[in-house]
């Protein structure tokens, strides 16, 4: 469940923006002002999962774990489905689609 968590957090993230500010963080002539940045940018993203995965184990968390004792392949095949799901989009994403052209939404938008 947190890997699926997390894949769906990264899904939406513009490659463009966040290029972007790894530019601005390394152009700040400054390397200790640049690798500041770039914690509160990680711990920013971990606060943000780690908000989402205690707000699944308050609401969710009996639950979860009598399926899990009562069932336990079906929430191995759960993540092992989320894994596979994870890798198969990150294979379109960074190979079919960028040799390809195929999906740059942002950039034919405008927004970019």
């Amino acid at each position: 469940m947190l890997g699926f968590l997390v894949g769906l957090f990264a899904v939406g993230r513009p490659f463009p923006v966040f290029r972007e500010f790894l530019t601005y963080a390394a152009t700040a002539e400054s390397p200790t002002y640049g690798a500041a940045v770039m914690i509160i940018h990680g711990l920013g993203q971990i606060a943000v999962l780690l908000g989402l995965f205690f707000i699944l184990v308050w609401f969710a968390g009996k639950r979860m774990m009598q399926w899990a004792t009562e069932k336990p392949h079906q929430p191995r095949m759960l993540t092992a489905m989320a894994l596979l799901g994870g890798g198969a989009y990150f294979v379109f994403y960074w190979g079919i689609a960028f040799i390809y052209d195929v999906g740059r939404w942002g950039f034919k938008l405008g927004w970019y």
